[in-house]
């Protein structure tokens, strides 16, 4: 979530304010599904909650991608930050 609200706080991202907002909810839904899941106690909620992490992690991954392709590379301003998507032979992944 932190290098989400570092890369939105780049001046050319911030008028994008939908795309802001998707950014923020989904970034900010992993962690909460995933305590939410661990707070249930019974495994087959948790492992529910821990897909919906998943897919809101997917979410946040797509939404790089979507920025790396109108031009705002996330990857050249956060090379020492946490891991961010790539793509490599086609295919992205986050390193």
């Amino acid at each position: 979530m932190v290098v989400c609200e570092e890369f939105l706080g780049r001046s050319h991202i911030s008028f994008e304010k939908r795309f802001r907002e998707q950014l923020t909810d989904a970034s900010s839904s992993v962690p909460r599904n995933v305590a939410e899941g661990f707070g249930r106690f019974r495994p087959k909620e948790n492992a529910q909650f821990v897909r919906i992490a998943k897919g809101s992690a997917n979410e946040v991954l797509d939404l790089f991608i979507e920025a790396h392709t109108k031009g705002h590379s996330a990857t050249r301003s956060f090379r020492s930050s946490k891991p961010l998507p790539t793509e490599q032979s086609g295919h992205w992944s986050v390193i």
